[in-house]
């Protein structure tokens, strides 16, 4: 019998803004998109920087028209995690079905992952709008402190340090975990200690070092 894997691909690593000078070239210069494939099917994102129309655009090529479901973990909604919305191209072929996952936040109200989703096509910002995208897509709120279980992946969540709210995501597969810790902010002592106790044990750590 095989033993199950989990491949972790980075498709976007930079902050604030996407950077095409030679010397971003070594890391990629797209903003945060993270995937984590898990060998018993699972396919998950972590953020939607400018890196996930990079993922999109392997995913269509290699999918050969077979329909896709994924899930889209956001750690904020801040831009540099989120401007790749309109440019992934799986959420424009109705075959396709994604769970996306995001925080309430005090500045949005309810049905704030939503909220941001369709703004990244409102007018006058974007020349097509949200109806234009035809996959199926299911938002859920979670709060920091929350597990649940996604097709055998155990998932943890975790408050950072970080304006207006942001969460770290650990993955728990049966080959490993990997925890998803990006714009922390230390010493403030209870979200230290939140990052400490997600992170305690994990095989892969990716924590902002800016």
């Amino acid at each position: 019998m095989p033993q199950p894997t989990t491949k972790v691909v980075f498709w976007g690593v930079r902050g604030s803004t996407p950077t095409a000078q030679s010397n971003a070239w070594r890391y990629g210069g797209n903003t945060p998109c993270v995937e984590v494939i898990v060998s018993n099917g699972g396919r998950f994102v972590l953020d939607c920087g400018t890196g996930v129309r990079l993922l999109g655009n392997d995913w269509e090529q290699s999918s050969f028209g077979r329909s896709m479901e994924a899930h889209v973990l956001v750690t904020h909604y801040h831009w540099d995690h989120i401007q790749g919305i309109p440019f992934f191209s799986p959420f424009s072929q109705s075959r396709n079905r994604f769970h996306l996952y995001g925080f309430q936040s005090k500045y949005l109200g309810q049905d704030s992952l939503r909220r941001v989703f369709e703004s990244q096509f409102s007018s006058p910002y974007f020349p097509v709008g949200s109806s234009a995208l035809s996959a199926s897509r299911e938002f859920h709120e979670i709060e920091g402190g929350e597990r649940f279980e996604i097709h055998g992946t155990y998932i943890s969540s975790c408050w950072l340090n970080h304006p207006q709210g942001c969460l770290a995501y650990r993955l728990n597969t049966e080959a490993g975990s990997v925890v998803y810790a990006t714009d922390n902010e230390p010493g403030v002592p209870e979200f230290d200690e939140n990052l400490r106790q997600l992170a305690s044990g994990a095989d892969v750590l990716i924590c902002d070092s800016q």
